[in-house]
């Protein structure tokens, strides 16, 4: 009978890295986004996990590494245009980089996330396939576009004009969710509705489609007659309304 081990807690690991693997070892990939301006000045780029990076670290997580591949840039804006009906594997990964999220109002789902497609947003054939008529919607959002008469447009390569059912508009970019057109520079977006400010948004909305109402329906006048022979409408009370409804329903409370 062998006793239970002691127990042992999780070692610390060790951040300096060691030499290439000696068996084989799970790819890994590590995307940087890197611009001129950060290699003349020392910087190695930006990793959306880990932050700024230098060279030296890049050097560092690189040394441990059994084998490198060096894939080639990627540029999220650039147009590339295919014959095919499905999205080429290049052109994919320009669209995800293009929007790291889906292009739904108020989301933050990853846009390379399971369930997720690239939909056509103008619809095949007329649409072609090409990153501006590409954008990444989860299964959910396409069925909604498809089956109902909400509107999508990318007004540009990556900005998205969501039109609901109520005309309301919401604009969906790589930066955020906005109620107008933010242009091409990524200002302050929106955070999201609480359902208190939703449920205020609604009062507000049936309050003001009373007050439409009541402006649109005409006076009647089938309640107001003039005694024969006299134009002359006898005098009330200021504020105070004769109603004889009630006094003919019920004469035991007059």
């Amino acid at each position: 009978f062998d006793p239970a081990p002691a127990f042992d807690p999780a070692p610390v690991l060790d951040p300096t890295p060691v030499a290439g693997p000696a068996g084989p070892s799970r790819a890994v990939t590590l995307v940087v986004h890197v611009n001129p301006a950060d290699l003349a000045h020392g910087a190695g780029g930006d990793q959306p996990r880990l932050g700024a990076l230098a060279r030296s670290h890049l050097t560092t997580l690189l040394a441990g590494c059994g084998k490198v591949t060096v894939k080639p840039v990627i540029d999220p804006m650039a147009v590339t245009v295919s014959t095919s009906t499905v999205p080429p594997p290049g052109m994919r990964e320009r669209v995800e980089f293009r929007n790291p999220t889906v292009a739904v109002p108020f989301s933050t789902r990853a846009s390379n996330g399971r369930h997720v497609d690239l939909d056509h947003t103008i619809p095949l054939p007329d649409g072609p396939t090409t990153e501006p008529n590409l954008g990444p919607l989860d299964r959910r959002a396409h069925r909604w576009k498809t089956h109902t008469t909400c509107q999508l447009d990318q007004v540009r390569n990556g900005t998205f004009r969501w039109t609901t059912p109520a005309r309301q508009v919401f604009w969906v970019t790589p930066y955020g969710t906005y109620a107008a057109d933010p242009g091409t520079s990524p200002p302050t977006p929106q955070p999201p509705r609480t359902p208190a400010q939703q449920a205020t948004d609604l009062i507000n909305r049936a309050r003001q489609a009373v007050q439409r109402a009541q402006k649109s329906t005409p006076t009647s006048q089938s309640g107001l007659s003039s005694q024969s022979g006299s134009s002359r409408q006898p005098e009330r009370s200021a504020g105070v309304i004769p109603d004889t409804r009630a006094r003919d329903k019920f004469p035991d409370l007059h």
